[in-house]
């Protein structure tokens, strides 16, 4: 019976199919709004809160991973923005929902001036005979990102952009400042309608004469703070205010980047914080950061340490870190991220940790860490360029003998798995191979070795994947008629191998079964 009727054509004899009788039938609206969501929704663009377990996105704020993370997404804000675009005039239909997405978390390069026009032009459409308070786009707009814009832009046309914007978003949640100077007065944050919804504050750099400081003390809501300080800023001879408490009952994440002393230091030291969980900074010598984290690190379940952007890592900066009691200092420590070119320091904290087999602490990343080149001394030996010879593979295999009883996990940040289906040769050569045979070792005590994705070392099937000793033979092709057909190349060139190397003249089986036998 045929799967369809047979062709006849029309009493015209032309091929052309019949007219319809109707339109053709639609898909749903609401169907249609659920493909429109999973095709232009973008996820979170600040961290979560920290889950009861450790999870592999507690890595993706920092390090090598938290660069490419940062990457991603701006490549998937850059494929909403353009697919959006030409969503919008499908229909008029799809126009409103589309918009939502569009503004929602816009790329912004050299477009903020279009962007301020589109925002102003809704605002002048809008009455208050609406439903809602503001107009749109503005109300839908919920990410700010500044940093993205180029520094051809002049700093009076970001200015009068911005001071134009912040007062019709209602909704602004995320708001990522440029780097650099400021082009816009900081106290413009504290009087635009989002200062009570504003949840994370990115990239903001210390400037007590901008009133940082009076601005957190609006910023109530607020859940992730990223503050950001030069070697100039925390000089000796800033004016410093007087010290106020801070009301921050949803901060879980702080970020300090080379906050050494200041106002805002001291105003965090006496505050409660109740909420914090994530700390991330740069290990320094300062009272302050001391001081710091001896009141708040036991609240603290992910640390991060840091290395500084305005000083390479060196011997001299021994002892800034509090290798020797961060247990007793960290006792609700769960994840520590040890971002330092320095295995001896982690080796302390590792040491710490063998005698303290009830602490949480049970999941470490740790910098992927080359040792540095040798070179010959006076007496014709080879010596280490300093005395971190010690690398990646190295510290690893300490670990495998002598292994901590509380430590479940290692992540190694900058290291990612070869591929499973490039085949059992490339898994198992260079540094992959390396690393795939130590996770099987350290397996065997009870540690798990995962790479910056927090993937682990992947297991293939070995039969099957490649010709080597104790395997199968592998299948070229698909049999046909109980013949198995080959490429022919393979079982040629191992037929000139065996030929060459003079060990014996014989058929190769590929070959017999092809010429059929």
């Amino acid at each position: 019976m045929p799967l369809s009727p047979p062709f006849r054509p029309t009493a015209s004899g032309s091929s052309s199919p019949p007219p319809s009788n109707g339109p053709l039938p639609t898909l749903p609206f609401e169907i249609i709004r659920r493909i429109i969501y999973h095709r232009l929704s973008i996820s979170s663009s600040y961290p979560s809160e920290l889950e009861d377990d450790y999870n592999p996105s507690w890595d993706s704020w920092n390090g090598m991973k938290g660069k490419i993370s940062a990457e991603k997404k701006l490549d998937e804000r850059r494929d909403v923005t353009r697919s959006a675009r030409g969503l919008m005039i499908v229909c008029k239909a799809w126009k409103p929902l589309v918009m939502k997405y569009l503004y929602s978390s816009p790329y912004l390069t050299t477009n903020l001036s279009s962007l301020a026009s589109c925002v102003l032009y809704g605002d002048s459409k809008w009455s208050d005979i609406n439903l809602h308070t503001f107009s749109i786009p503005g109300r839908y707009i919920t990410l700010l990102d500044l940093s993205t814009l180029p520094s051809r832009i002049h700093p009076t046309e970001i200015r009068k952009s911005v001071m134009a914007i912040f007062p019709l978003i209602p909704n602004l949640a995320h708001l990522k400042l440029p780097s650099g100077p400021l082009p816009f007065p900081l106290e413009e944050v504290g009087y635009a309608p989002f200062v009570k919804n504003l949840k994370c504050l990115e990239g903001i750099h210390v400037d007590y004469a901008d009133g940082l400081v009076d601005l957190l003390k609006k910023l109530t809501n607020l859940e992730v703070l990223d503050v950001v300080g030069s070697t100039t800023s925390n000089s000796s001879d800033q004016v410093e205010g007087r010290t106020q408490i801070l009301n921050l009952p949803k901060l879980h994440t702080l970020k300090l980047e080379d906050i050494n002393s200041g106002h805002l230091l001291d105003c965090l030291i006496q505050s409660e914080l109740p909420s914090l969980k994530r700390l991330v900074i740069i290990p320094s010598s300062s009272g302050a950061i001391s001081a710091f984290q001896d009141i708040h690190s036991s609240k603290i379940r992910s640390l991060t340490y840091l290395q500084s952007k305005y000083s390479i890592w060196s011997t001299a900066e021994d002892g800034l870190i509090p290798c020797v009691k961060i247990l007793e200092l960290y006792p609700n420590l769960h994840h520590l991220s040890f971002l330092i070119p320095d295995y001896d320091q982690l080796e302390l904290i590792i040491e710490s940790l063998r005698h303290s087999p009830n602490h949480p602490l049970g999941v470490i990343t740790i910098y992927k860490w080359q040792a540095p080149s040798t070179v010959s001394n006076s007496d014709g030996q080879l010596a280490s360029e300093g005395r971190r010879g010690k690398d990646t593979l190295s510290f690893l295999n300490g670990m495998a003998e002598n292994p901590p009883r509380g430590l479940k996990r290692i992540n190694l940040d900058g290291f990612k798995w070869v591929k499973l289906e490039l085949g059992k040769i490339a898994l198992d050569a260079g540094k992959s191979g390396q690393m795939r045979k130590i996770a099987e070792i350290l397996d065997k005590v009870g540690i798990e070795l995962g790479d910056m994705d927090g993937n682990l070392s992947p297991s293939p099937p070995y039969t099957g994947i490649g010709i080597g000793a104790g395997e199968k033979e592998r299948v070229y092709g698909p049999l046909i008629g109980g013949r198995r057909r080959s490429s022919g190349g393979q079982g040629l060139l191992r037929m000139n191998m065996i030929a060459l190397s003079g060990k014996g003249i014989g058929t190769e089986r590929g070959s017999e079964e092809e010429d059929g036998g």
